[in-house]
């Protein structure tokens, strides 16, 4: 069986280095690996400078020949339009280039491409007797939030077209049960053409502790002077920051005293100084809360492996890496009951109701102020991460498809 892997989605600026890019990748080299057979991958010639760079770091798992590239007309002044001259050509030329291949299985890694990048995934697929078309469902979240996803309507008519592409493919696969859900409520999508196969965090996260000079050294750096409760995430309305934050503020001053609240993220000036200001005006001080701007994944890791608690009151998550992460480092870990996070933390005394802070307060409370129970959330969590692995999503994938 030939299965041909569509990456476009690892190499446009929309994704790569984010969670989507990450995880085609990372699903790309499950399958090689899983895989007796075949197994081909296309990119995109219009972001050059990330062809070789998917090409290398697939390579132990692909040869290069196994790569191909296809080219198309210049789609970046059209990509937000539903219709042009252009994106017409350019879909016709990535169909033909994936039927060339002369695939059983056709899997494209991400449908919602190309509205900020110069590239295409065509809405009509070839219907070809023998060929099972698939692809990754990440998330319907703008649906779930239109009002603040799909206001503008150059951005509302492209992703209405795509969207409606998902109903071209013969089977999707969700990244998470929520994400099924969402799929069948609100695309009205059969349940039998999608299959939840989950994800997993990548092997550098372990449960690695710092030492002596080094963790010194790595608290100097970013300010850490007590304990900490970490946040990670990114700057957006649905990752509740403000949550975070007011559950930390909500904490007794006695238990506040000795803990900071650690956002490690990238943050924008203006979303910084509004945590800063709610933050002053509860009483706290200039270094009560930390904000440490992007970090490396060395540094993610010392992080988790050294708070206190982590805390995730995402509104909704497609799947929610970051709480995979963190247990895998083995973190405190809190997160929201909403969406696919209770998937991953599977127990009910580590979930929040995240428009509630103050029953993420309740639950830091205890935690901070419980040995026992940070060392048992701990241990449970580096446990629970086992359940997740590449191998496992791969076999899930290909147990779909035959």
């Amino acid at each position: 069986m030939r299965i041909v892997l569509d990456l476009q989605a690892c190499q446009t600026l929309a994704s790569r280095g984010r969670g989507v890019g990450r995880y085609s990748e990372a699903l790309a080299r499950g399958i090689a690996q899983a895989h007796g057979g075949d197994v081909r991958a296309t990119l995109n010639a219009r972001p050059y400078e990330s062809v070789q760079a998917v090409i290398s770091s697939l390579r132990d798992v692909l040869p290069a020949t196994h790569f191909s590239v296809y080219a198309h007309p210049d789609v970046e002044e059209a990509a937000a339009r539903s219709e042009s001259p252009a994106r017409s050509v350019a879909e016709c030329l990535v169909r033909r280039h994936w039927m060339a291949l002369q695939p059983d299985v056709l899997h494209v890694s991400h449908v919602f491409e190309g509205f900020a990048d110069p590239v295409v995934v065509p809405r009509t697929l070839p219907a070809v007797p023998g060929v099972v078309r698939t692809a990754t469902l990440y998330d319907l979240i703008p649906l779930r939030f239109n009002e603040h996803y799909l206001r503008d309507a150059r951005v509302r008519a492209w992703y209405s077209g795509m969207q409606a592409s998902l109903r071209e493919y013969d089977h999707l696969l969700a990244i998470s049960e929520a994400t099924r859900r969402d799929a069948i409520e609100l695309l009205g999508i059969d349940p039998a053409r999608i299959t939840t196969i989950h994800g997993a965090a990548d092997a550098r996260f372990v449960p690695h502790r710092l030492r002596g000079e080094e963790e010194v050294a790595f608290r100097a750096k970013y300010g850490i002077k007590r304990r900490f409760v970490l946040y990670t995430g990114g700057d957006d309305f649905r990752k509740n920051l403000s949550g975070a934050l007011d559950a930390y503020l909500g904490l007794p001053p006695r238990d506040r005293a000795d803990v900071q609240l650690v956002y490690v993220c990238a943050i924008s000036a203006e979303t910084r100084a509004t945590l800063r200001t709610a933050a002053a005006r509860a009483g706290a001080s200039e270094d009560d809360v930390v904000f440490t701007g992007y970090v490396d994944d060395r540094d993610l890791v010392a992080f988790y492996a050294h708070c206190d608690a982590f805390v995730f009151p995402s509104l909704y998550e497609g799947f929610g890496l970051p709480v995979l992460e963190a247990m895998q480092c083995g973190a405190p870990v809190l997160g929201a009951d909403n969406s696919s996070i209770g998937e991953i933390v599977g127990r009910e005394d580590a979930l929040f109701d995240a428009a509630k802070p103050e029953t993420l307060t309740r639950r830091l409370a205890a935690v901070l102020g419980d040995d026992d129970l940070r060392g048992d959330l701990a241990r449970y969590g580096i446990e629970r991460a086992r359940q997740f692995s590449w191998a496992r999503t791969a076999k899930r994938m290909l147990d779909a498809l035959t």
